[in-house]
C-alpha cells in the first residue's frame, strides 16, 4: 500500500456536518468562485490558457524560496496548478501556498504549520495540504482547498 493509508470512515460523513443554511452558503460561495474563474478564463487568450495549464502563471518565487510540492488538478479544464513553497527565515523554514489563478483574484490559503524548525516529513506535508483552507477576498473561509 506504500505511503497511502486506507480510508476507514464513511464517505457520506463529508456531507453530514452541515445544516441546510450552511450548505446553501457554501454553494453560494462556490458559485462566486466559479463565476470569478469563468471571467478570468473567458478573457484569457490561447497563450495564457497554455501557461496556466503548465503552471507558468504561478506567482514568482521569493528570494531563497523553493517549491517543495506541486499539485495539478487534472480533472479541471485547464489543469490548475497549486504550488507549496518553503524558504529559510532566520532559523526557521517558512511555508507558503500559492495558486496560478486564485492568488491573482485575491484568494489566500490558510494552513498549519506556517513554519518549522526542521523540514516537514512527507506525512506532515500531506497533512498541511489536506487541512488547508482557501479564504476569499472578503476574508471569509469558503472551502477546504482540496
Amino acid at each position: 500500500m506504500g505511503c497511502f493509508r486506507k480510508f476507514g470512515g464513511d464517505n457520506a460523513e463529508t456531507f453530514d456536518k452541515f445544516d441546510s443554511k450552511q450548505w446553501a452558503d457554501i454553494v453560494k460561495q462556490l458559485d462566486q468562485v466559479m463565476t470569478d474563474l469563468e471571467k478570468v478564463v473567458e478573457s484569457a487568450d490561447d497563450q495564457q490558457l497554455a501557461k496556466w495549464a503548465n503552471g507558468f502563471d504561478l506567482p514568482t518565487l521569493l528570494p531563497t524560496e523553493v517549491e517543495i510540492a506541486r499539485l495539478r488538478l487534472a480533472e479541471t479544464v485547464h489543469q490548475e496548478v497549486t504550488s507549496i513553497r518553503a524558504r529559510r527565515v532566520g532559523r526557521r523554514i517558512a511555508y507558503r501556498i500559492v495558486d496560478e489563478v486564485l492568488s491573482d483574484l485575491g484568494y489566500r490559503f490558510e494552513f498549519r504549520p506556517r513554519s518549522s524548525s526542521i523540514p516537514l516529513t512527507l506525512g506532515k506535508l500531506i497533512e498541511m495540504i489536506d487541512n488547508a483552507e482557501v479564504f476569499g477576498p472578503d476574508r471569509e473561509s469558503f472551502l477546504e482547498a482540496w
